[in-house]
């Protein structure tokens, strides 16, 4: 908490109100918000708890990854998924998985899933380039969108021809070798309007993340080998690449998307044994194009729909334990502490690539009728087919080896199919269609009711219906309140469904969706015109979380359906305009998140955060902005002896100048004061992750 106060000191100290420039747009009252409901309303007034950030918001701060953009949001948690070169992962009011599969990512609208996870694409973290804004909704959006907005949705709008409107290009380089650069164009064509987007960015990431133990420390020791590449650095680099190209003609629209990531490292490894080389460890492509045509039929009556087909390609290369390494090994050519067979050793390391071909098609039409009187009804169908092909190559598993081999070398078997595979069929399939219907009923000049109800039909595991109910009070002309329930769903992944084979968990076919409901009462304030304040309060109630457990019988852990989870919280917010040059905006957040079974409380979880950060317009070309976040009160899971999870408190600077000219540039510096800070390890390493120390980079743009 010192460092926090030191934080804040400093900031206030850097800012004063420098007389004569032209005031800042105050808050985001005036903006619409279309993820609410499906159709544009003022955010004040959109009946859920959300945000609004900006491209000239992402700008000033200094972000230059879409996870540091949701790590200001109140209520909102980021941290690194350790098997999957730290990508993050998103903890919302106490509510996560490793995949982040309980947040619904869209981009323009359409869902960014993987099949097999459940959450976004494998190492998904967007550049800021191409981001004209962000819709942030925390709590359940299943009434509108179905599976995943679980506890929360997250709506990328990438920046269109009038966004764009003529050229840009810009770089960036500096800390871990880190570089990033960008070319867009936006311009109209006779009828036709086109924005283009490229950016491509590379990092080796923080080398000075050490680990000084892992799991093959304590096999070492048990087997008497010197097999551990521990201590050593997470491994964390990789390159990305993400273009996009919209063409727009009247009524219709056309988007071409395609993210890469490629040589990502494998962060902490899946089975938590050091790989500090793994460089190229995996690749994850997603390609997609979305067909919308948009018409107003008559004044009353408002028409949309849209295609989309997407394509993904996972690779991954898991070198799961190191060379020398020997492990216990049973009957069907898995580790296995309980009932080995014998004991391998595996000179070249044991190795695991599993790889999936994944596609998605999906069509969704929505009417809107606005024919009676202060009413708006919104009618949405459509369908969504899902399918994954999984195959793999390694060294080990049923039908490679068998646990009386002493002695397994590098060479890998191809698997696509068989009795090692990881699906018990090469391909799995999933088919989806829903129905959903919104009423929005301003029945007093003053109170808007929105009701909405949605049905989905899973192929693969049954039907769900999930209503909403919102009371918008517009209590005087500076105070809103609002009274909030809505129901949701996850869907199980493929993963959770059909896993088998895997060395650590499998999944279970008979799996129910997880059910969230949720009520909130949120009030907003302003004092004056130059402080706007939020308050939020909620409860939820979790059923069926999935949960993986221990099954003798395979000595593996299985995807099971147990008990649940509950959980409050208070959120708070302001926004307050000191002067015309300097703007200061805080968050705060303490929530309570329980086990059901055990009411203990749910882990790595921040129960205590707080967020500060100013704005200071110095002149009409020079600008600075200062942010801290406190991080506080993340308990350990049951029976882990370990003292809490270490607090910590991050600052960010970004200092910009914009010229006349149409150039600008940026010096952009994160974690300013190189503080210690360590997100929770889990797993049989015990040794807590390091985060990034502090990086410097520097930016340099132009538009011509």
């Amino acid at each position: 908490m010192k460092h926090l106060r030191t934080s804040v000191l400093l900031i206030a100290a850097t800012f004063y109100a420098a007389p004569g420039l032209a005031e800042l747009p105050a808050f985001n009252d005036s903006l619409l918000l279309s993820i609410a409901t499906g159709t544009e309303q003022p955010l004040t007034r959109a009946p859920s708890v959300a945000t609004i950030i900006t491209a000239e918001q992402i700008r000033n701060m200094g972000a230059t990854k879409l996870s540091q953009v949701l790590d200001t949001v109140p209520g909102i948690h980021v941290y690194p998924l350790a098997y999957i070169g730290m990508q993050p992962a998103y903890s919302i009011r106490g509510i996560h998985t490793g995949g982040a599969a309980e947040l619904l990512f869209m981009r323009n609208g359409i869902p960014i899933q993987q099949p097999t996870s459940g959450g976004p694409f494998n190492a998904f973290d967007m550049h800021t380039q191409d981001i004209a804004r962000l819709e942030i909704i925390r709590g359940p959006g299943s009434a509108v969108y179905g599976a995943d907005a679980f506890s929360g949705v997250v709506n990328i709008i990438t920046k269109d021809a009038n966004d764009l409107n003529g050229n840009h290009t810009g770089i960036r380089s500096g800390s871990f070798d880190s570089q990033q650069a960008w070319l867009q164009h936006g311009g109209h064509y006779g009828d036709w309007e086109l924005a283009f987007n490229l950016d491509v960015g590379k990092t080796d990431g923080d080398r000075s993340r050490i680990i000084e133990r892992d799991l093959q420390n304590s096999l070492d020791k048990t087997f008497n080998t010197t097999a551990s590449l521990a201590p050593g650095p997470l491994a964390t680099g990789g390159e990305t690449l993400n273009s996009y190209l919209n063409l727009k003609h009247g009524a219709w629209s056309v988007d071409l998307w395609r993210w890469q990531v490629r040589d990502s490292g494998n962060g902490a490894n899946a089975t938590y044994a050091l790989d500090p080389n793994a460089v190229g460890s995996e690749d994850y492509s997603s390609s997609q194009i979305a067909l919308e045509y948009q018409e107003q039929l008559t004044t009353d009556w408002s028409f949309n729909t849209h295609l989309s087909y997407s394509v993904q390609e996972l690779r991954r290369r898991y070198m799961l334990f190191p060379p020398g390494a020997k492990l216990p090994i049973n009957s069907d050519g898995n580790v296995d502490f309980a009932n080995p067979v014998g004991l391998v050793t595996f000179t070249d390391g044991m190795h695991g690539y599993p790889s999936a071909d994944m596609a998605t098609r999906e069509f969704e039409t929505s009417s809107i009728f606005e024919g009676f009187t202060n009413q708006r009804w919104r009618l949405g169908i459509g369908s969504t087919h899902i399918s994954a092909r999984g195959y793999s190559h390694k060294n080990f598993g049923k039908g490679i080896i068998d646990g009386t081999q002493p002695v397994v070398d590098g060479t890998l078997t191809y698997i696509d199919g068989g009795p090692s595979h990881f699906y018990d069929t090469p391909k799995k399939e999933r088919n989806r269609w829903h129905v959903s219907l919104q009423d929005e009923w301003q029945f007093l000049p003053d109170w808007m009711l929105t009701a909405g109800l949605r049905y989905d039909r899973y192929s693969d595991f049954g039907s769900t219906t999930n209503p909403r109910a919102a009371l918008v009070w517009a209590t005087r002309h500076n105070l809103t309140t609002k009274l909030l329930y809505g129901e949701a769903f996850r869907a199980p992944s493929f993963n959770e469904l059909y896993l088998i084979n895997n060395p650590s968990t499998w999944g279970d076919p008979n799996l129910n969706p997880v059910t969230i409901n949720t009520t909130e009462l949120m009030v907003i304030y302003e004092p004056t015109f130059d402080l706007h304040t939020i308050a939020n309060l909620y409860q939820y109630d979790i059923d069926d979380a999935i949960v993986y457990r221990t099954d003798p019988s395979a000595n593996v852990n299985r995807a099971t359906n147990l008990g649940g989870q509950q959980g409050h919280g208070l959120e708070l917010e302001a926004q307050w305009q000191i002067s015309r040059p300097l703007r200061l905006d805080a968050n705060a957040n303490w929530q309570q998140a329980e086990y059901e079974l055990s009411g203990a409380d749910v882990a790595d979880a921040p129960a205590r955060q707080l967020f500060v950060a100013a704005f200071w317009q110095m002149t009409s070309a020079w600008s600075l902005y200062g942010q801290s976040k406190w991080v506080s009160h993340r308990q350990r899971p049951v029976g882990d002896g370990r003292d809490r999870i270490a607090d910590h408190t991050l600052t960010n600077l970004s200092l910009r100048y914009q010229a006349s000219q149409g150039w600008h540039s940026a010096l952009l510096v994160k974690n300013l004061f190189d503080r210690e800070a360590f997100d929770p390890n889990n797993g049989p390493g015990k040794d807590d992750f390091p985060r990034e120390g502090r990086s410097v980079m520097l930016e340099l743009g132009t538009e011509f």
